[in-house]
């Protein structure tokens, strides 16, 4: 019991302000604070990365879009703008990792980080499945693109990021509900885990840097 006017620990307290079943609620954030225990520093490779977005159209302006038909002309402005968002996701994922270690690993501070990650890997998913199909058209130079196995990561963890709701209601014969299937993604030293799932954030900025470098620098 504690004494009179004695604080209750943040974790506790954060659940007993703001959640509306606080030990059902509690248990679940528990578990989530377990998994993100560890990070003792933002382990996120630094980007250094920035587009060269005049030149690049002064060409597509003298060029007709470098003689590519509508379609193609309008997949390599779709990836552009992915890739440049990807970019600053990913720079955002760096700044919650380290107001996580400095929050102490506060639940709001897990579901905050949790959210950013989950929007960097969907959009580099995104980025990269349309890229694929660029350097199929040959516009995209395929030395410059992530390798298949880098790509599947991103693919695997943004399905796995997919079918939490599916997994958590028991709707997924691959990953049924279990007592303690973890409900969020969530920052280690060197990756985003959810439940088996990994994805290297050394794996995860590669891709993004030669998703930058093949948009940035296409064949035609």
């Amino acid at each position: 019991m504690r004494a009179a006017g004695a604080r209750a620990p943040p974790l506790k307290r954060s659940c007993e302000r703001t959640l509306l079943s606080p030990i059902c609620s509690c248990i679940s954030i528990l578990l989530a604070t377990r998994t993100v225990a560890r990070v003792q520093r933002n382990g996120l490779p630094p980007l250094n990365l920035s587009f060269d977005w005049v030149p690049s159209r002064v060409v597509d302006l003298f060029t007709g879009d470098r003689g590519r038909d509508r379609p193609a002309s309008a997949m390599v402005t779709h990836v552009f703008r992915l890739v440049d968002h990807s970019i600053e996701a990913y720079h955002r994922i760096g700044e919650l990792v380290d107001e996580l270690i400095a929050s102490q690993i506060h639940p709001r501070a897990i579901f905050r980080c949790s959210s950013a990650i989950e929007e960097c890997v969907t959009t580099v998913n995104r980025a990269g499945r349309m890229a694929q199909r660029l350097m199929k058209l040959g516009i995209f130079d395929k030395a410059a693109m992530p390798s298949k196995a880098e790509l599947l990561a991103v693919t695997q963890m943004r399905d796995a990021i997919e079918h939490i709701d599916e997994r958590l209601l028991g709707h997924s014969s691959k990953s049924p509900n279990v007592a303690g299937a973890p409900a969020m993604v969530t920052p280690d030293d060197d990756a985003a885990v959810l439940g088996p799932h990994r994805l290297e954030w050394v794996t995860l900025a590669s891709v993004i840097t030669k998703l930058h470098h093949a948009v940035n620098y296409p064949i035609r």
